[in-house]
């Protein structure tokens, strides 16, 4: 059985600069990731440009992160799209890849009630055998997983985790006392990874991993092993990057981040830009005054 635990980078997808995947690219983040010890890599999510993605990229993505991980950390693959019919379509081809969990977004641009967001997870949960961890983002999304949808969902026998990065606490905490032990809540917001994990959340998917995955990992440990001095401490590090990277559309930024730090980031997709000069300057004042810079050990 797959445990939902711990610090689990939602990877970015490097781009080449007409926009064609950089698998190599790819494959080295992987190993990064791997090398600072994380316990998973979530891809095609919201971070990894999803929305931009045919299936077949989507398919080369898993399989090419499933082989790059080899067994070494948790593949969580992005299954989600607007329609029911086709997240079961790409959740049957990442099973068939080899992925260890799909992540689901709830459905976006359309608003449901909580009816059919409930048969919404309701049939992708009988189709396939894989864990299931929602996911709730209303504000990219649209929609929200209210606590009682999450409690149906939670009777689903392979839905066993879910994302919250709605940023709303006291939603989380309602989330935690309706999930109980059946559940993994895992906490998608950066600057709360200190407050979720003290509630109960089992870990964090979180963007700030592929930059700074080392420091990620210092702030779970930490927190787990009760030291929340220094936890606070690591807390404010990862909330003033998080800061940082306001310069620009999410998640250009990050991706240009990673690249000023000798990361393969890549090129956003179309319609999003790379950061403008001046912005990129200022990123590298941010990066800067933070520590990090390119020759830092990777």
């Amino acid at each position: 059985m797959v445990r939902i635990e711990g610090v689990v980078p939602a990877m970015v997808t490097p781009f080449s600069k007409d926009g064609e995947i950089d698998e190599h690219g790819l494959r080295e983040i992987v190993d990064f990731l791997i090398r600072k010890g994380v316990d998973g890599i979530l891809v095609a999510g919201t971070v990894g440009e999803f929305h931009s993605m045919t299936r077949d990229e989507r398919r080369k993505i898993f399989g090419a992160s499933v082989d790059q991980c080899d067994g070494r950390a948790t593949v969580y693959a992005g299954t989600a799209s607007i329609s029911t019919d086709e997240t079961i379509m790409i959740t049957k081809e990442a099973d068939d890849i080899g992925v260890d969990v799909i992540t689901v977004i709830t459905p976006y641009f359309v608003k449901i009630d909580d009816e059919e967001m409930f048969q919404h997870y309701k049939a992708i949960a009988e189709s396939t055998d894989l864990p299931i961890a929602l996911y709730s983002n209303p504000g990219r999304a649209g929609s929200t997983i209210s606590p009682a949808c999450l409690g149906r969902c939670s009777e689903l026998s392979n839905v066993v985790a879910m994302k919250d990065s709605s940023g709303d606490i006291s939603l989380f905490q309602q989330y935690l006392r309706i999930s109980g032990e059946r559940m993994a809540m895992m906490i998608g917001r950066d600057g709360l990874i200190l407050p979720a994990l003290i509630l109960g959340a089992k870990g964090t998917v979180n963007a700030l991993g592929n930059i700074v995955p080392d420091l990620v990992v210092q702030l779970y440990e930490n927190i787990k092993r009760g030291d929340y001095a220094t936890a606070s401490k690591l807390q404010e590090k990862v909330s003033a990057l998080r800061l940082a990277l306001n310069v620009g559309s999410f998640p250009v930024a990050i991706k240009e981040a990673m690249n000023i730090l000798g990361l393969p980031g890549g090129y956003p997709r179309k319609p999003l830009l790379q950061l403008a000069d001046f912005r990129r300057r200022a990123l590298m004042k941010s990066l800067s005054e933070l520590g990090l810079s390119a020759d830092r050990e990777r």
